[in-house]
């Protein structure tokens, strides 16, 4: 009765662990290139207020990993980040980010 007991508890336990979701490619995507803008800075949140306010055809160009893209994404996170939606949730964040032109 014990062992049943036992491997009931370590089949639930089993199945009650699960690994930490990764965040989409397009929300890696720009982290990464936040951090290659801004080295130092915070950049999770960040490319998280960037996916927040970036438009579909915007995501895509995050998603694209072809090496012909770097320049647009580069270009597009940056004109992403001048928005003022963007600004405001960096500030929500807190996150300590210099003044984007």
């Amino acid at each position: 009765m014990r062992g049943v007991l036992l491997l009931a508890v370590l089949v639930l336990a089993a199945c009650a662990t699960e690994e930490p979701e990764q965040p989409p490619i397009y929300e890696l995507s720009a982290a990464a290139i936040v951090r290659a803008l801004y080295p130092g800075i915070n950049a999770p949140p960040v490319a998280a207020c960037i996916v927040d306010n970036a438009s579909a055809e915007e995501i895509d160009v995050l998603a694209t990993t072809n090496s012909e893209s770097n320049a647009d994404r580069f270009d597009m996170v940056e004109l992403v980040l001048a928005r003022e939606g963007t600004q405001s949730c960096i500030e929500a964040k807190n996150v300590t980010f210099p003044e984007v032109i």
